[in-house]
């Protein structure tokens, strides 16, 4: 005897059952799959990216300091509002600098957020449920002359509710730092340690 499968879609997951996301019965391994499979067909989804985007997380980024004197620090605001029943990844939130030739992005540190295990990843994550803002800092260059210095900073971030996960985003957001002379540069740098003593 033999059961014909017709116009079905067939896959197998491997893996080993005395780790995750594989432990815990077949029910549970199931809903795990189940959740990954939606989280890959979010991603090709016909929905338009920034539409999709904004339906489930605002994001935006602005210069706190208007200017900054070369090889100084300025920095830049970043506020991520997610929609009502959404939370935002902590490990897939990424912040980075594109086509800013002069300017490179310190160290920074996100906020905590909520620690809970999720079943999708297998691991415990910290999520951003209610908006969360931060600051990250940008060094110019010790050679840069002056004027105006445009820079883009991207914004890597992904959300999920209960049910499902969207697929991640990016936003681009374009700056302008005005570039003084070394003379205000403790006036530029609030974020620079204090000098020596006399």
């Amino acid at each position: 005897r033999a059961v014909l499968h017709e116009w079905e879609r067939t896959y197998a997951v491997i893996g080993g059952l005395d780790r995750p996301p594989f432990d815990g019965g077949v029910l549970h391994v199931y809903r795990r799959i189940s959740r990954a499979l939606l989280a890959a067909l979010l991603v090709i989804a016909t929905v338009p990216a920034a539409e999709a985007a904004e339906e489930y997380a605002r994001i935006s980024a602005r210069l706190r300091d208007a200017s900054a004197a070369p090889g100084a620090r300025a920095r830049v605001s970043v506020a991520m509002e997610p929609a009502k029943g959404v939370k935002l990844y902590r490990h897939m939130t990424r912040i980075e600098l594109v086509e800013s030739p002069g300017l490179r992005l310190e160290p920074h540190v996100l906020p905590e957020g909520q620690a809970k295990f999720d079943e999708t990843f297998g691991k415990e994550v910290h999520l951003y449920a209610r908006a969360v803002s931060f600051d990250v800092a940008v060094r110019l260059a010790g050679d840069r002359p002056e004027g105006l210095l445009e820079f883009t900073l991207r914004i890597h971030y992904q959300g999920c509710t209960d049910n499902l996960c969207y697929r991640p985003e990016q936003r681009d957001f374009r700056l302008a730092l005005k570039v003084s002379g070394p003379e205000a540069s403790a006036a530029a740098d609030p974020l620079a340690p204090p000098g020596p003593g006399p």
